[in-house]
């Protein structure tokens, strides 16, 4: 007996290999390199931006000056959001992102730093370090993605502020319900992507089966593609256009094939950034897995592996069970998986 695996936004196999195939070091100098001066805010930039950067940024070699700060600004930003608080604000204040931030030089912005910590420049400094080899690799992570960052299947534009997922494991046909909180990261946002991937198991029938996903509020879907036997994409056209940093809420319900024909698992590999996943199956009282186990940014391989570990879950009283996941890291795999 199997359940849906849901990648939730993203192709399952973009997340496979390569997730460590950029060297992190070398990011780490194309960083450093441009916190010198006045970091960001240098007339240079432009000309001081790396070419592992400039991949994983989207930067052409035929962008203007303009062009290539704005998308070094919006991408730098983005990953930055997704770091702890206290080295968030080191990040972003020696690159000169953060708005107290303008002084010419890069000591001028550590001895700032160093009053808002209430420490020393030295103690700043250590957690400027440690924010930049954690930012080195989100982006390292995020490029070695087949395709780079900016592709169809992870297209750019918004982030995940929250994915609440329901799934009814009790059905015939299992459903599957998402609610997402989204935030655009551009102005003018009126696309947005969902995808669904379901690995069947060795029970599956030979009908053919398709993907189906409606809209429960927030949208409305308008194409549909569908790359395999196993994977949709929809896409979905807002209500209206977003402004740069506007939220949005919207759900979705997905069905797919007979529940005798899924494996047991369900999955989260996320390609973007994800703040928070929260997740409740329901297996109804008659139908109890025998065991139930979390996994918490595993790496694929691991996670394909189908090992019990120690993070075990257990049924509620009515057949359910819920967990939570906050600051997901891109390519690793969140989620339950579970045997009966």
């Amino acid at each position: 007996m199997s359940v849906v695996l849901y990648y939730c936004g993203e192709r399952e196999d973009a997340a496979d290999g390569g997730l460590y195939g950029m060297d992190d070091d070398q990011m780490i100098k194309e960083l450093c390199e441009i916190r010198r001066g006045r970091g960001l805010l240098a007339e240079d930039i432009h000309a001081r931006i790396g070419p592992r950067l400039r991949l994983s940024c989207d930067i052409s070699a035929g962008d203007p000056p303009s062009v290539a700060r704005r998308k070094l600004v919006l991408c730098l930003t983005e990953l930055c959001g997704r770091l702890p608080s206290d080295l968030r604000l080191a990040v972003l204040a020696t690159l000169a992102l953060h708005e107290e931030t303008d002084q010419k030089f890069l000591h001028e912005r550590m001895a700032w730093l160093a009053k808002q910590f209430g420490d020393s420049t030295r103690t700043a400094r250590r957690r400027m370090d440690e924010g930049f080899r954690m930012l080195a690799e989100q982006i390292t992570g995020a490029a070695d993605t087949p395709g780079g960052r900016h592709n169809e299947y992870v297209p750019d534009g918004w982030y995940v502020e929250s994915l609440k997922s329901m799934l009814r494991f009790d059905l015939e046909v299992p459903r599957l319900t998402e609610e997402r909180r989204i935030v655009a990261t551009v102005d003018e946002l009126d696309e947005i992507i969902a995808s669904l991937s379901v690995r069947p198991g060795p029970e599956r029938g030979a009908a053919e089966r398709e993907i189906h996903a409606e809209m429960v509020h927030g949208g409305e879907i308008i194409e549909c593609h569908r790359p395999g036997p196993d994977y949709a994409r929809f896409v979905i056209r807002l209500p209206r256009p977003l402004r740069l940093g506007e939220r949005h809420e919207y759900a979705v319900q997905f069905t797919a094939y007979p529940r005798e024909e899924l494996r047991p698992y369900y999955l989260l590999t996320p390609l973007r950034r994800f703040d928070r996943f929260s997740l409740k199956v329901r297996f109804g009282a008659g139908r109890l897995p025998g065991k139930l186990w979390r996994l918490n940014g595993e790496h694929p391989r691991i996670a394909d592996e189908f090992t019990p570990n120690d993070d075990l879950l257990e049924v509620d009283s009515i057949g359910e069970v819920q967990t939570e996941f906050f600051s997901l890291r891109q390519g690793l795999r969140y989620g339950v998986q579970w045997s009966f």
